[in-house]
């Protein structure tokens, strides 16, 4: 019974699984025939990855997506999309993190500590109140909708506010993935890992700055931005096990009585694909060492195969980011209220500009 189960569940996700990567091939294809056919250039100004997000944005929001494809779109922009975050980790070694790490720490830390200290006035200043105002803060701070989600049930938020949240983060966070990596370009062409940096440290979500990565190496030739990225944003990602303790210990001191996480609970908040990347990056390092002693299995095998890896990366990136799209509905902006859609627009704002300033100062 439980064989047949899990069958079953797979084949319900093969219509959203095959939705999402033929609308990424779609947008690969029109995007090339933008740069050649249309535009006569030599590379489409137009980048894939928006091409297939947009057109993902704009099925969901004006046709609709049938209920037959929800789960394997939802399956493509989680599971497919980590797998494909992870393998970055091979165009990396443990020294090379470690390098980008230390130099987009100052950053980060910045970044978080400014969030903390005034978006939640802010957030005030625009009427909201409660738990709201601490998910705005933790979803525009961290890690967008896992750190909205990770944090809710912890400060016994509504499912109203986690909802109202979850939306401005969406939303907000995608439009930054659009516009930011041309504003990174603008203030950081001349050093594509610090606009990298940026990036990685001023849009909401994982799948955002991933997408925004994207955009970013692939219109100007740059993919040490897709590294630095994902570097700066694993470690945001990574406070959310020093966060999530803290809310519930206060959130259950205010209430009267007492609550600790334990071990096992920080260790849940610690993403899996975290690891996977580290674990990749770790195998990219003894792999290199290895192919230093053996040139000819070097040039063979372990040459090649990174350059298929980094192909299937790029793929399941594109087929994830498809699938972001295609759970964005921008009609759900009615239902959240100016209030809530100004409070999370400043506060996007000051990260960015937070972000911008302090990479100008400390990296430049």
């Amino acid at each position: 019974m439980p064989a047949s189960v899990t069958l079953g569940s797979r084949a319900a996700a093969l219509p959203g699984l095959a939705g999402a990567f033929a609308l990424a091939i779609l947008a690969q294809y029109a995007s090339g025939w933008l740069g050649t056919a249309l535009f006569q250039l030599g590379k489409s100004p137009v980048s894939p990855v928006m091409l297939a997000v947009l057109t993902g944005v704009c099925v969901r929001s004006f046709i609709g997506l049938a209920p037959r494809m929800e789960q394997g779109v939802a399956l493509a922009s989680s599971a497919i999309l980590r797998i494909g975050l992870a393998l970055v980790g091979l165009r990396l070694t443990l020294a090379g993190i470690g390098e980008l790490g230390l130099r987009a720490l100052p950053v980060v830390a910045g970044c978080l500590v400014t969030a903390w200290l005034v978006i939640p006035r802010l957030a005030r200043a625009w009427g909201l109140s409660g738990a709201l105002v601490t998910l705005l803060t933790v979803g525009t701070s961290i890690c967008g909708c896992t750190a909205v989600m990770a944090v809710a049930p912890s400060i016994r938020a509504r499912a109203e506010d986690t909802g109202y949240a979850v939306t401005i983060i969406v939303i907000v966070g995608l439009v930054g993935m659009l516009s930011y990596p041309a504003l990174g370009h603008w203030l950081f062409g001349a050093d594509p890992e610090v606009a990298g940096i940026f990036l990685g440290s001023s849009i909401h979500d994982t799948s955002q700055v991933i997408g925004a990565a994207l955009l970013y190496s692939g219109q100007y030739a740059a993919p040490v931005a897709l590294d630095a990225a994902t570097v700066t944003k694993l470690l945001r990602n990574l406070t959310l096990v020093v966060v999530v303790p803290a809310l519930a210990a206060m959130a259950a001191s205010t209430a009267g009585q007492r609550q600790t996480l334990g071990l096992a609970g920080i260790r849940r908040l610690v993403p899996g694909f975290v690891l996977a990347f580290v674990g990749f990056a770790a195998l990219r390092t003894l792999g290199d060492a290895f192919a230093g002693l053996q040139p000819a299995l070097a040039a063979g095998f372990w040459t090649p195969g990174l350059a298929l890896a980094n192909q299937a990366s790029e793929l399941l990136l594109t087929v994830g980011m498809a699938a972001v799209g295609l759970t964005v509905d921008v009609g759900q902006l009615r239902s959240v209220g100016w209030r809530p859609l100004a409070a999370g627009v400043s506060a996007a704002l000051l990260m960015a500009a937070v972000s911008a300033s302090l990479t100008a100062a400390l990296l430049t």
